[in-house]
């Protein structure tokens, strides 16, 4: 069997079928049957594999078919059956026949959280020991088989889950990696699956936690979906563990000759003659949907040469502002022709776009002769050294708008075949429907492409909370996606509307005197150029057909010096701003598949003389257009948020300095009077100089506010001491409030304390954990009752087993339910403060979580009225390493 030679190839050990048996087949006479238990067996055993599951199918059909083997045979036993959910009757069942049962949890279905896997085992545990009947005793315990990506994509914890039964009770562990591109929806959500290391799932920490508790079990790597072939999927997620020192034996050679018998395999169902298209060509070609763009186009090519008979085809796009044709996919029988990657559109071709008719055209006619100019020039070459003598144009309108080109099909056949097949004129025409429903398949491949790429920048958005770094992501995964060599991001100045570099891969100024920008009145590069017109360009050449001088071009190891292709997009927000413009350098080859040391070639660079001749296409475009376009809004809230930043800090400069100044004025004041006049003070009714020193040390605290929220989370920096709660915290932040808490009618004594001795000094930030009570106590003080006697604050301390506490209640009017979850968030204020004409903005409380979390800990609302109390919870670790270690050890 081709998948039990990938399997072993790949250098697995064991195998799990996810087919039911009766899909379980091998070909015998050439034909494919269902095998038999006892030949599975003798399948697994000459591949030294072992038969760990069987998922397929009822559990009663399983049981059947490995119990099914001739006479004097032993029946065939798997490690475990799969199940994803099971009852006592079930399990003791499989038990009497000698299986064991293993739960998988699996999204959507019953079990597919831990809480509910615990109650299930729980449940079936407790059943077998009330049980008196002496089968039930009998009856083994279900196993466990946790899922990497399923517990990743209902956001359960993984290393809980592997420590959620004993070890002997662990069937396997299923290691998958999932990428959260396509969404957690019923219908999507599958096609996140990938190979290893490629999506969102810690995979490393899977395997070092597997390591650190000792497993020695079975550890079954899963790919439900491919976007490759599957031998090129098994080979990649077997690189994937060699890489990471796991035993893995890969033979590459025998990976390579299965790899192309896979696509051997593909093909064959395109080797059709006739007029009826079969259902194994339709199949073969919906397949390609999945696959990148050049790898559909040549199986479109590939089915053109199957249904015709003709001796190669190739399918191009065009473009009416380009007037040239660029090859996007092409196949010949034999293979080796050479075709040129970009041809100028002459007026015949013209012609044939106008009127929308398939035509024919001859090598003597396409030459020069009699004083006429060549119709297409560029393919003459290729006609000559090809030996072919006759080229069928069909053209694919745009289905959602006919008046424009989808893409053009040409046909070639060779001056024997014009002979021997005189039947190839009436094929071509048949082909023209045929071409005309693979437009379908083009822009579904071309739709998944365009989704994918939206939902990765979506994913990137929420990974990369920072402007600069989400930039740096999505440069890199936009070249990745579309294959070019270099990349810059470019970005308008709000301020002064230039368009400046905000992320690059290597950019060079050919001037850089005269600044490195472009202005917002340059409409001649073509940088300029796209945005002034805000549309996509794509060019050959950037050097030769560019009207006014070239400003910067891209620079790295990668980038080919000799070529100035370039493929540029607007970014574009949906009122239809330019925010900026995009600009990919040279279209990279397909020829490696990326599989870490396996060659592949596409079909379709076999066809080109060189790498020079790879180009951007428009489908290029519109697949960058669409990640422009999701990454356009984040763009827009991120500089937005830059330029609200950069004034928050210079607002907090400009209030803080004038601040500083006056309270180091009162300092010296007060310091030169208690040496000059020690009795200063009976010169003063009221102690003015210690009041105008409390009352800008809570302006400065006000303003390390603003300058909190101008930080980002990654700016966010701590100056850790060990630093006693009660004396360097508590004491402090209620001293510096006791004038404001008096003036506001109440009594500084109505704060009492409990049992804060329970914890020690810890490793925290001083200033910033007084920031933390400061802003706690102002609140408490500012929406308290204004009767003095209901006025009321405890500060409670405890030490649990896992963290310390730190307990903060008061008797005021309390929180509504409808704040209670958004009460923490930015800017998120009571329900009607207005009503008690208190000024804020709605920063205290978010700067208490964002201070707290920074500290490894989390503060929550655990009580609403009656007191309204904040809970504040810190690592037990803070007793004795700073947070910054804590994190470093996470990571």
């Amino acid at each position: 069997m081709h998948v039990l030679d990938v399997v072993a190839a790949s250098g697995f050990r064991g195998i799990e079928f996810s087919q039911s048996p009766d899909h379980i087949k091998v070909k015998s006479n050439g034909a494919s049957r269902q095998v038999k238990a006892n030949e599975l067996r003798r399948l697994l055993d000459e591949r030294g594999l072992k038969l760990l599951g069987l998922a397929g199918g009822s559990i009663k059909e399983r049981m059947r078919f490995c119990d099914r083997v001739p006479p004097g045979e032993s029946p065939l036993r798997p490690l475990y059956l799969y199940t994803e959910e099971c009852d006592h009757h079930q399990l003791c069942s499989a038990s009497a026949r000698g299986f064991r049962l293993a739960l998988h949890p699996h999204v959507f279905m019953a079990n597919h959280l831990l809480e509910d896997a615990r109650m299930l085992f729980d449940h079936l545990d407790e059943v077998k020991k009330r049980s008196f009947d002496k089968s039930s005793m009998r009856c083994k315990a279900l196993m466990w088989l946790p899922d990497t990506a399923h517990l990743h994509i209902v956001g359960e914890d993984i290393y809980e889950a592997l420590q959620l039964v004993s070890q002997d009770r662990i069937a396997a562990v299923h290691l998958k990696d999932w990428d959260s591109a396509y969404g957690r929806s019923y219908h999507r959500y599958a096609k996140g699956f990938t190979e290893l290391g490629r999506g969102d799932v810690r995979i490393n920490g899977v395997l070092e936690t597997l390591n650190s508790i000792g497993y020695k079990g079975w550890v079954v790597v899963e790919q439900d979906y491919s976007r490759s072939l599957p031998a090129m999927s098994a080979y990649e997620n077997a690189a994937w563990l060699q890489r990471r020192s796991e035993r893995m034996h890969i033979d590459l050679d025998r990976l390579a000759t299965l790899v192309e018998y896979e696509r051997s395999e593909t093909a064959a169902h395109l080797n059709y003659a006739g007029e009826e298209l079969n259902a194994g060509l339709v199949r073969s070609l919906f397949h390609e949907v999945d696959c990148e763009m050049p790898l559909c186009y040549d199986a479109i090519a590939r089915a053109a040469v199957g249904l015709s008979g003709c001796d190669c085809a190739a399918v191009w796009s065009y473009s009416p502002v380009r007037d040239e044709m660029s090859l996007l996919g092409s196949f010949s029988e034999p293979p080796g022709k050479r075709l040129p990657g970009t041809v100028e559109k002459s007026t015949f071709v013209g012609a044939v776009l106008d009127s929308q008719v398939t035509k024919t055209v001859r090598l003597s006619e396409s030459a020069s002769g009699s004083g006429r100019t060549p119709e297409l020039p560029e393919l003459c070459n290729f006609f000559e050294s090809a030996g072919l003598a006759e080229m069928h144009i069909i053209p694919v309108p745009n289905r959602c708008n006919p008046h424009h080109i989808r893409f053009i099909v040409t046909v070639f056949n060779g001056r024997d075949s014009i002979v021997r097949n005189r039947a190839s004129r009436r094929s071509v025409r048949n082909l023209e429907g045929f071409v005309r429903d693979m437009a379908s398949v083009a822009d579904a491949a071309l739709n998944e492409r365009c989704s994918y790429g939206v939902g990765r920048v979506n994913a990137l958005a929420e990974k990369h909370p920072r402007s600069k770094e989400f930039l740096a992501a999505l440069g890199t995964e936009i070249k990745r996606t579309v294959h070019c060599q270099g990349i810059t991001i470019f970005l308008v100045d709000e301020n002064t509307k230039r368009l400046v570099p905000r992320y690059t891969t290597g950019l060079r100024w050919y001037e850089p005197d005269k600044g490195k920008y472009y202005p917002e009145n340059d409409k001649y590069t073509w940088t300029g150029r796209v945005r002034h017109r805000n549309q996509p360009v794509i060019t050959r050449n950037a050097i030769t057909q560019q009207k006014g001088s070239p400003r910067s071009y891209e620079v790295s190891a990668e980038v080919d010096g000799n070529r100035h292709g370039l493929l540029l997009v607007p970014l574009v927000n949906n009122s239809g701003k330019v925010l900026g413009v995009i600009r990919c350098r040279n279209k990279t080859s397909y020829k490696e598949y990326q599989a870490g040391g396996l060659s592949f070639p596409v079909q379709t660079e076999q066809f080109l003389d060189s790498d020079s001749d790879l180009v951007f296409t428009d489908d290029d475009a519109a697949v960058l257009d669409a990640m422009g376009h999701a990454a356009s809004a984040y763009i827009e809230l991120y500089t937005r948020d830059l330029y609200s930043t950069q004034a928050l800090a210079m607002l907090h400069h400009e209030i803080l300095m004038p601040v500083v100044a006056v309270r180091g004025a009162v300092e010296s004041m007060v310091a030169t009077l208690e040496r000059k006049l020690p009795d200063a003070p009976r010169f003063f009714k009221y102690d003015y100089p210690n009041d105008m020193l409390m009352w800008t040390g809570l302006m400065t605290k006000l303003v390390d506010n603003l300058d909190l929220y101008a930080r980002s989370e990654n700016q966010f920096d701590l100056e850790c001491t060990l630093t006693h709660l009660r004396a360097d915290i508590i004491a402090p932040a209620v001293r510096q409030l006791d004038r404001f808490i008096r003036q506001s009618g109440f009594d500084p004594s109505r704060i009492a304390y409990a049992s804060l001795a329970d914890i020690p000094s810890l490793y925290i930030d001083r200033a910033r954990f007084q920031q933390v009570l400061f802003n706690l106590l102002s609140n408490a003080v500012k929406f308290a009752y204004p009767a003095p006697e209901l006025f009321r604050i405890t500060i409670e301390g405890e030490r649990t087993s896992s963290h310390f506490m730190l307990i903060f209640r008061d008797w005021g009017p309390g929180i509504s339910k409808e704040d209670q979850m958004s009460i923490f968030a930015e800017g998120q204020r009571g329900e009607e403060p207005e009503d008690v004409h208190i000024r804020g903005r709605g920063l205290g409380l978010w700067v208490v979580r964002r201070i707290v979390e920074a500290h490894g800990g989390h503060v929550e609302l655990t009580n609403l009225y009656s007191p309204t109390e904040f809970t504040i919870t810190l690592p037990l670790l803070l007793e004795k390493y700073p947070p910054d270690f804590l994190s470093t050890s996470k990571r």
